[in-house]
């Protein structure tokens, strides 16, 4: 099974925003606040879709502590990818969160899912079709390994590079793990549909359906909680 790819600037492209973001990481830990607005203003967006669907009521402010956590960890930045950075920043965040809110010590990320972990599920708040629905519980159905290794890669279109940097691993153990990650998606679409006899998903459709919720969930009017 081919995992395809969202489109993505070329490596020139690519490495041109590398070298601007960590200029801009130096000279905003250096003091300029000037600097640290530019980022956040780049990234604001792209974290709060890491976090909408996630978080309900606290998404914005998880969102606030991840950039506050970003420059305390200045230091641990190696000069590789800054968004594998931020968002191994803002994964820890989330872990952090989720022991905090629900008084829970450990959390194994390998085998622990949102939706266990949470018992309940935004799908009906953020999506209208059933099945983006469906996807949205789903996803919440996995593991958070698997949550974060798809969402990162086709809603923050990280390449697979920078999330064999998050994940520590080699760049054909990231691929592998995203086809078996995709694979599991269709497993738990089915659950989720009431229908675990059902013909299995193709990985076509789940990917289409991910693309499209990723301009769904940016456009989310969701508020934090009073």
């Amino acid at each position: 099974m081919a995992v395809a790819s969202a489109p993505k600037p070329d490596r020139k492209d690519r490495s041109e925003h590398d070298q601007r973001d960590r200029a801009l990481f130096d000279t905003w830990h250096a003091g300029d606040a000037r600097a640290g607005n530019l980022l956040v203003k780049h990234y604001f967006p792209r974290v709060r879709l890491y976090f909408i669907a996630r978080a309900q009521g606290d998404h914005e402010d998880l969102v606030q502590e991840t950039f506050v956590r970003l420059l305390s960890k200045y230091e641990e930045h190696r000069g590789d990818s800054f968004r594998a950075f931020l968002f191994g920043v803002a994964r820890l965040v989330f872990l952090e969160f989720l022991r905090r809110r629900y008084r829970l010590q450990n959390i194994d990320p390998w085998t622990d899912s949102l939706g266990g972990i949470v018992n309940s599920g935004m799908s009906s708040l953020l999506a209208e079709r059933e099945d983006h629905r469906l996807l949205l519980d789903a996803l919440a159905m996995l593991s958070l390994e698997d949550q974060d290794l798809l969402e990162l890669y086709y809603w923050q279109r990280l390449t697979a590079r920078e999330l064999a940097e998050i994940f520590g691993c080699v760049l054909p153990t990231v691929r592998s793990r995203l086809r078996a990650a995709l694979k599991r998606l269709g497993v738990c679409f089915t659950q989720a549909a009431g229908q675990p006899h059902a013909k299995e998903i193709s990985s076509e459709a789940l990917e289409t359906w991910l693309a499209e919720l990723r301009p769904l969930l940016e456009g989310s009017k969701l508020r934090p909680k009073a």
